[in-house]
């Protein structure tokens, strides 16, 4: 089954000078699968994924989620952003548990999904920090325990490693395999480096910023889990020259 379908979604915003953020993108997102979407600043990912969300809507076209028209933020799909976005006066189970307090699940079920989550990031004993007292990487794993506690179909995840260090992200990047591999969550990610697109991916779906929509689909071919040396293969390099070369306009497009 198709979790995230778009169907020729168009996106515009402003006034009498309209800008159009998304111009005719259509994309296919099956149950269990990681697709990431790749592009330069300005292209369209973010607002793709807040249509997802619920978080905005489309000017035309079509967004569902599970067959249904997506209207309205639901905890089926989750959002990871960039920014950490935790509350500070909460403490890290605090965090965790937000999503599911707003749902009305009682406290003894929000303590037993916080457990089971921060288990799952590896900051099951950090429960009762505060955010100030965390590292990037660990409010980063929060975000991600956040919203795997709700227990989503579909996980949104945008730029979620992209204002931490190599180190961290390499980890964090490890971290999130793993966790597909175990949960089989759907995972639509956006992010504007092709290593990292190809390190995560099943398939890649390639976006440039003239027009803003999706001109290619990469299906990356290696098997999971990943090598560590991946990146220094042949097929990896190709696979990173061709994108490239669609980002230049020098290689053939295929729209999803």
């Amino acid at each position: 089954m198709s979790a995230l379908v778009a169907s020729d979604v168009v996106k515009t915003y402003g006034g009498t000078r309209r800008v159009r953020a998304l111009d005719g993108v259509s994309l296919v997102v099956d149950d269990g699968a990681f697709v990431v979407v790749v592009g330069p600043s300005g292209c369209g990912k973010s607002t793709l994924l807040r249509l997802f969300a619920g978080l905005t809507e489309p000017t035309a076209g079509a967004v569902l989620y599970d067959g249904e028209s997506v209207a309205g933020p639901s905890r089926e799909r989750a959002m990871v952003f960039q920014g950490f976005n935790l509350f500070p006066w909460r403490t890290v189970r605090e965090n965790v548990t937000f999503g599911l307090e707003m749902a009305g699940v009682g406290r003894a079920e929000r303590r037993e999904r916080a457990a089971e989550t921060l288990a799952l990031v590896g900051l099951e004993a950090d429960t009762d920090r505060y955010p100030d007292a965390l590292s990037g990487g660990m409010r980063q794993r929060v975000g991600l325990a956040r919203a795997l506690a709700v227990d989503p179909g579909v996980l949104l995840m945008d730029e979620p490693f992209g204002s931490l260090d190599a180190r961290t992200r390499a980890t964090l990047q490890r971290e999130l395999i793993a966790i597909h591999a175990r949960e089989r969550t759907t995972v639509l990610f956006v992010t504007h480096d092709i290593d990292e697109a190809l390190l995560l991916g099943d398939r890649v779906l390639v976006m440039t910023d003239d027009p803003n929509r999706i001109v290619s689909r990469v299906d990356v071919p290696f098997d999971r889990p990943r090598d560590d040396d991946i990146e220094t293969t042949t097929a990896f390099v190709d696979l990173k020259r061709r994108i490239r070369a669609i980002f230049r306009g020098d290689a053939p497009t295929v729209s999803e």
